[in-house]
């Protein structure tokens, strides 16, 4: 009967397996030949298990029977594809990006800037402005303001609009903040890969959820705007540097056919319906913002017992520890075995690619080092783009929409619950659409449903019509943030290899915020032509589905690639699918082999 192998039954030195109770045996193992010198390390993800007798392989890498050698991906499958491990993972992620969702929800340039009515009760001097009314003509009511004594505001939540009285700012002032704060993260995620790269992604996640907790208790207490403005574009430099390197993380400590799942958890969807329905609650921005960031702390703790990826250490040559990670979460996930360093390096030192392979330093520059891999760029950098205009434009304009303001965030979070097990079934389901399919059809809705908003606004209807436009911005909301986030960010991890991986989400992330540097002026604009928000939106969304359709491949059930050759050649990559083959270097692959006969 075939079970596990007891770490502590295997001593230490060489580990010779006993075939009489040969361990579990893994499949469809594939080799990647004809690799080009001088790309990313084609041996990242290449390893042997436990199950093959060191005394039965000759010099050079460990094997199969077969010929055939183990990826990480494979690894995963054998230590049970989607376990304890990974469930405990996705958890830490979610309440770390509830926290987040809410803090964000009470920033300056969302509810932070609800405007609210005015009333003035002095007995010569008795006037009312709606909070429509004060958007549109903030420089008369600034000046009726501060002729009256007995002023009384209108409003459910107190904001940084009212505390700090914005009315009688200029109005281009928020507009000109709005924009320059992106540039912060944009310099951020210029620098984040490289230190991912450089440090590890565990370590940058951990730097990152620091000080984002940090950042928001400090602005709920900060005494003026200035402080709170410090704090924020510190913020935005430090806290986004965990961002890419989350994301690496968690997609490349499972198999690939949960990768969609584990996107997931970083879903705004939970906090954006708590933001709404418990800040009018709090009913003052400072308390709401405190709460929000004291939610994030039991998660980061959680974030010590997660394990540092093992492509990132194998790629440095780190083999000891990519052992004893591969080991460790085998464990959690209830699987006694063990990986041992001395195998990991027979495997590297064996090829010849790796004698003479020289140490190359990737920079964002290498995202577009063949055509192929910059019409991927190009197009990313679009769809990123349109994902922040979209946001942006709903946040900024949130009081221009049909109904409470509180509500429609609630709505933003609940419309998006659905779309994960959506997500899901017609990934793995009868229907199997993938990643290209799930991109253009979600983001083709979300163009078409903006531009019926654009067009209410241009013929400046009310009423019923606006409530439809209204219902029609929160459901290409949550297509955004739903399925083409979840497709974005996949598709940015699956095209480029490990080495530029974690480069080219923060390069894309760095991109995308072209978008909200952008937003603001279409807002501010919108004062002497009120479409000009969603003409924006609608623009960047028409761009995005063209370049995907035109550019994008499919990288369903794809194992990642780890060289710029498997990224550029993606005909070589081992597939994974419900009864599927597929062509590895012109040969068909043969189906359920094992990696060791079983003796018993």
């Amino acid at each position: 009967m075939t079970r596990p192998i007891d770490i502590d039954e295997i001593p230490d030195g060489p580990h010779n397996v006993d075939e009489t109770e040969p361990a579990v045996i893994l499949e469809n193992t594939v080799v990647y030949d004809d690799l080009p010198i001088g790309s990313c390390d084609p041996f990242a993800d290449q390893l042997t298990d436990l199950i093959t007798d060191v005394n039965n392989v000759e010099d050079g890498p460990t094997k199969a029977q077969d010929g055939s050698m183990l990826n990480i991906d494979k690894i995963f499958k054998s230590m049970k594809s989607y376990g304890r491990y990974q469930v405990y993972f996705f958890v830490a992620c979610q309440i770390l990006s509830i926290s987040s969702a809410m803090r964000s929800v009470a920033a300056f340039y969302k509810l932070g800037r609800l405007v609210p009515g005015y009333e003035c009760h002095d007995e010569l001097n008795s006037w009312s402005y709606s909070a429509d009314e004060v958007r549109q003509q903030s420089t008369l009511v600034c000046s009726l303001i501060q002729n009256c004594t007995n002023l009384l505001t209108n409003s459910q939540w107190h904001s940084m609009y009212e505390e700090f009285q914005w009315v009688c700012g200029q109005d281009h002032f928020l507009a000109t903040v709005q924009s320059l704060t992106p540039i912060g993260t944009f310099m951020s995620y210029m620098v984040s890969g490289h230190i991912s790269d450089r440090f590890g992604r565990k370590t940058v996640i951990m730097v990152g959820k620091a000080y984002s907790i940090f950042s928001g208790i400090a602005c709920a207490l900060s005494p003026s705007f200035k402080i709170y403005l410090i704090f924020t574009f510190i913020g935005t430099f430090i806290g986004p540097i965990s961002a890419s390197a989350s994301f690496s993380l968690i997609v490349e400590s499972v198999n690939p056919k949960y990768r969609l799942i584990q996107g997931f958890a970083f879903q705004f969807s939970v906090g954006y319906m708590l933001a709404g329905l418990l800040a009018p609650l709090f009913g003052h921005w400072r308390i709401h913002l405190l709460i929000s960031s004291l939610i994030g702390v039991p998660a980061f703790f959680m974030l010590f017992m997660l394990e540092e990826s093992p492509r990132f250490l194998l790629q440095k040559k780190r083999f000891a520890e990519a052992a004893a990670v591969l080991t460790r979460i085998a464990k959690f996930n209830g699987k006694k075995v063990v990986f041992s360093e001395e195998e990991m390096k027979r495997i590297y030192d064996a090829s010849d690619d790796a004698k003479t392979q020289k140490a190359k330093h990737y920079t964002a520059v290498d995202l577009f080092s063949t055509p192929k891999m910059a019409m991927y760029a190009i197009s990313q950098i679009v769809t990123g783009m349109a994902m922040n205009v979209i946001n942006d434009v709903f946040f900024y304009n949130i009081q221009d929409l049909s109904g409470s303001p509180f509500m429609n965030i609630f709505w933003s979070g609940a419309l998006r619950l659905w779309t994960p097990f959506v997500a899901y079934g017609l990934e793995n389901g009868r229907i199997v659409i993938g990643r290209r399919k799930l991109l253009l059809l979600s983001q083709g809705i979300v163009c078409l449903l903006l531009t019926s908003m654009f067009l209410i606004d241009v013929m400046s209807l009310g009423g019923t019509a606006r409530v439809i436009g209204t219902m029609a911005v929160l459901v290409g909301h949550t297509l955004e943030f739903g399925l083409v986030w979840i497709a974005y960010k996949l598709y940015t991890t699956e095209l480029f290899p490990t080495c530029v991986r974690s480069i080219a989400l923060s390069t894309f992330s760095c991109t995308s915020l072209l978008g909200s540097i952008a937003t603001p002026q279409l807002t501010y604009l919108s004062k002497y032509w009120h479409p000009a928000p969603y003409s924006g939106a609608t623009l960047i969304t028409l761009l995005s589905v063209g370049f995907a359709a035109k550019f994008l491949p499919e990288t369903h059930f794809v194992a990642l690639p780890d060289t710029v050759g498997q990224a550029t050649n993606r005909q070589k990559l081992y597939r994974e699918g419900k009864g599927q083959t597929t062509k590895i270097n012109g040969n068909m692959p043969e189906e359920n082999v094992p990696l060791a006969k079983n003796s018993s």
